[in-house]
């Protein structure tokens, strides 16, 4: 079986109680929220424990807040976090600019996937919308639906590379910044 997280951050939250979990058969996911870098390091530590060896973060942690995570984690963790192309970086600084509350999205790719699957994370700062899917087509239609949804920004898991990236965003019309914690040739 596949393990896979995602950690955003929202204040105040722990990862333990501030958290979904999706399982079938070949894939185990589990997205959580962090209020302190801290509770991240500690929460990566466990899940190292438990074989989670792939861990992406959204692009809300810092450089250094990163280096730190991957620290605690130990060497056979893979942790990247979400980077935007120059198109996303722009919307992505406007967005950043309003002291609206912002609702995200998070769209993770997992084997064994049949129909999408979606889940809500609650956090003062705006709710984190998360759809698990099975490929790009399935990746589009979530995009568009976290649209409807009102989400400000999206960001994916690291399947997602520059092409598939692109697809997202097309399917979404370029609305919304899209990052990816898959890799880019240039990025924030």
């Amino acid at each position: 079986m596949k393990k896979y997280a995602f950690i955003l951050k929202a204040e105040g939250a722990k990862p333990d109680t501030c958290s979904l979990t999706y399982r079938n058969d070949e894939s185990l996911c589990i997205i959580a929220a962090a209020g302190k870098v801290q509770a991240a390091e500690e929460y990566v530590k466990g899940l190292s424990g438990q074989g989670f060896y792939t861990i992406d973060l959204s692009g809300e942690f810092s450089d250094p807040e990163l280096e730190l995570i991957s620290r605690a984690a130990g060497e056979k963790v893979s942790i990247r976090k979400a980077l935007y192309d120059l198109n996303g970086l722009v919307r992505l600084d406007r967005l950043e600019a309003s002291f609206l509350p912002k609702t995200q999205g998070i769209i993770i790719r997992a084997g064994g996937v049949e129909k999408a699957w979606e889940g809500v994370i609650r956090r003062r700062s705006g709710d984190v919308r998360v759809m698990i899917v099975r490929d790009i087509p399935q990746a589009k239609r979530a995009a568009v639906r976290m649209l409807e949804k009102r989400v400000c920004l999206i960001e994916l898991s690291r399947w997602f590379d520059n092409l598939r990236l692109d697809a997202v965003v097309r399917a979404v019309d370029d609305a919304v910044p899209v990052g990816t914690c898959g890799k880019l040739f240039i990025y924030r």
